[in-house]
């Protein structure tokens, strides 16, 4: 079992994972409800890149748009991240934010 030392989340638009039961994967909620989930079984790389995060998994690539998503590599890497949602915020905000969640399934 892997155990997180990184601090609970307090933004409302993440869940970090923090006790001994890790999640099995990822929710990806879009504003207007959708949600999208992936285990993390099904996970086989994720790149940061200027355009995004992006998930590769076997059944679907997720890109993750938004500002300073390079925070969200260490809770990646430790299978603590739970719950990605989209996010309404203005171009001055400094800090965490995911202005977009694009899933492409592949066939």
């Amino acid at each position: 079992m892997l155990k997180s030392n990184l601090p609970r989340a307090t933004k409302t638009h993440l869940n970090f994972h923090n006790d001994t039961h890790p999640p099995m994967g990822i929710w990806f909620e879009k504003r207007d409800g959708t949600k999208h989930y992936a285990p993390y079984s099904f996970l086989s790389a994720v790149d940061l890149e200027k355009r995004g995060l992006i998930f590769h998994y076997s059944h679907a690539t997720v890109t993750v748009q938004g500002t300073h998503l390079n925070e969200l590599c260490d809770y990646i890497a430790q299978g603590s991240l739970a719950i990605l949602k989209e996010d309404e915020f203005g171009e001055d905000d400094d800090r965490l934010r995911i202005s977009d969640i694009v899933i492409q399934e592949i066939d």
